[in-house]
């Protein structure tokens, strides 16, 4: 008999193709439904390769045993035409047994010591990142509607009990960068993403999202919204839902019915909040007096809207810092707005936060004994009642750099970091911190690391600009001065940095040019008389 009749006969061939059809069918269908059930990543790559591994043996047993109405049984007539004992065949029998278990036990062990030494992190099956939605409307200004809606929907997911969502700066960050969906969510440590696109026309708007799991690019769900304007916050009630529910439905208990993240009804409120937040992210001049007057504009509109009232406290604090205000007008403003909202919502750990630090300060302004030990201290527990919330671990840096605890302040921010590892603004923070431990080096590394992931960023330009001068490069600190003020051109004191570099040189003329851009911003400002009086001792007057 030839070999070819000899596998027919034994029905090989019949029993490989069997097996290659239900294994496919198995491990399509496991692969799916696994990790919508909760199963480890390494779950259904160990299915398909136990199926892969157990074809070899699945042939070898067709080849000694056949199916018959009483069941299994050894052809006899095998051994007898092939000579081979019987003896033998068991061994070989269970050779292939065994070779399939330890095959199978050995992948098996590997992927659940991977998350040991050297192993890439496996990422929780109940995460996600939820990246800025594209702006597919005809007017390129309103990409700000369509990343507010992304941001709003990502706070409204963190609110989902054991629902690990990924920072919002962090997964901003690609935006517009040409990254696969696995890579970005390697690089986020996430399951899933979350991806959609907004078009806007007048007060319709068309918006589209879908729930992508990474490790197969598998469409876990997706949905078209086309609703007015009134109804954007069902929209994002409703996107937040499914993407919860579809994470996996165990994580939505009645507790979390409630998602809702703004509190206002008015569409245009919540439309001039959204534009002030983009404004805010450069820190610049322009960016936060744009801000305020957004957000002033939202109160007017609806004058019970809480998170408008937090975030105009925060670019009150934020003009001090850049000297848009003093800080005794700002602090006494502070802590008015941020009481409102206490008042309304007694457990706020943010405004919180803002309301005693801006208590500290007007006292200190007023020149009343402070003891800036105590500020912190309330701040580590708002920091501690609001682990995610940025606002109140600045306000505690603040407080420990005031206090002399910089590497206390280091460390928060490195924290903040490990979080949130593409945030520009916890980089920028972080490269001042270094700046003023003269850890140059690392300041100007994460300096550096800010700007590539927010370019219209002034004050990191302007640190740059002092590092350079700190080690005694001249050039490169007018470079990076050029720089801040091509993105913040109405900061008076960046030409009057340059002015009185160049003074110092005595190189009048040229520093003239400077000095006649400040007195143009800002005529009566300090750095206008300052840049006055540094041209009087170089002209030699």
């Amino acid at each position: 008999m030839s070999f070819i009749a000899e596998l027919r006969r034994r029905k090989v061939v019949r029993v490989a193709a069997g097996y290659v059809v239900v294994g496919w069918l198995l491990t399509e269908v496991l692969t799916t439904v696994l990790p919508t059930v909760g199963a480890p990543d390494w779950v259904p790559r160990a299915v398909v390769l136990v199926f892969a591994l157990g074809f070899v043996p699945a042939v070898v047993l067709s080849w000694f045993f056949q199916l018959t109405p009483e069941g299994i049984k050894r052809d006899t007539a095998a051994a007898a035409a092939t000579g081979v004992p019987h003896r033998l065949t068991d061994y070989l029998t269970v050779g292939s047994v065994i070779a399939l278990v330890v095959l199978a036990g050995y992948f098996t062990a590997r992927q659940e010591g991977g998350n040991g030494q050297g192993a890439a992190p496996v990422a929780a099956t109940a995460s996600v990142a939820v990246l800025p939605f594209d702006n597919l409307s005809a007017d390129p200004d309103n990409e700000y509607f369509s990343d507010g809606l992304a941001e709003t929907l990502l706070h409204m997911l963190a609110q989902v009990p054991d629902l690990r969502v990924a920072a919002k700066t962090s997964s901003f960050a690609f935006k517009d960068q040409n990254r696969t969906i696995g890579e970005i969510a390697a690089a986020l440590g996430v399951a899933h993403v979350l991806e959609g696109s907004v078009q806007r026309v007048d007060d319709e708007v068309r918006v589209n999202a879908q729930l992508i799991r990474a490790s197969d690019g598998f469409h876990v769900w997706s949905s078209v919204y086309e609703r007015t304007l009134d109804d954007i916050f069902d929209v994002q009630d409703e996107i937040a839902r499914k993407v919860g529910f579809a994470l996996t439905e165990s994580l939505l208990g009645p507790a979390s019915a409630d998602l809702s993240v703004v509190q206002t009804e008015s569409p245009d409120a919540y439309d001039l909040y959204l534009q002030a937040r983009e404004q805010l992210t450069t820190y610049s001049y322009g960016g936060l007096t744009a801000a305020e007057d957004l957000l002033k504009g939202a109160l007017l509109i609806d004058p019970g809207f809480l998170e408008a009232k937090t975030e105009l406290a925060s670019t009150y604090i934020r003009q001090v810092e850049t000297g848009l205000l003093t800080p005794a007008e700002a602090f006494a403003e502070v802590r008015a707005i941020t009481q409102q909202v206490l008042d309304a919502r007694p457990g706020d750990a943010v405004a919180q936060a803002l309301n005693t630090f801006a208590d500290t300060m007007v006292r200190l302004t007023r020149g009343e004994a402070v003891n800036l030990n105590d500020l912190a201290a309330a701040l580590e527990a708002r920091v501690a009642e609001a682990p995610d919330a940025l606002e109140p671990r600045i306000l505690l840096v603040r407080a420990y750099t005031a206090t002399g605890q910089e590497d206390e302040a280091v460390a928060v921010l490195e924290h903040a970091l490990h979080d949130d590892p593409f945030n520009p603004r916890i980089l920028y923070e972080i490269g001042t911190a270094y700046f003023d431990l003269d850890r140059l080096d690392a300041a100007e590394a994460a300096l550096e690391q800010s700007l590539d992931i927010e370019a219209a960023q002034p004050n990191a330009h302007v640190h740059l600009a002092l590092i350079a001068a700190r080690t005694g490069d001249g050039v490169d600190f007018v470079r990076h001065v050029l720089d801040a003020m091509e993105v913040d051109p109405r900061d008076q004191e960046l030409p009057g940095m340059l002015a009185e570099f160049l003074y110092g040189l005595e190189l009048v003329a040229e520093g003239d040019d400077f000095r006649n851009r400040v007195v143009t911003i800002a005529p009566t400002s300090e750095v206008a008389y300052r840049t006055e009086l540094l041209r009087a001792i170089a002209a030699g007057d």
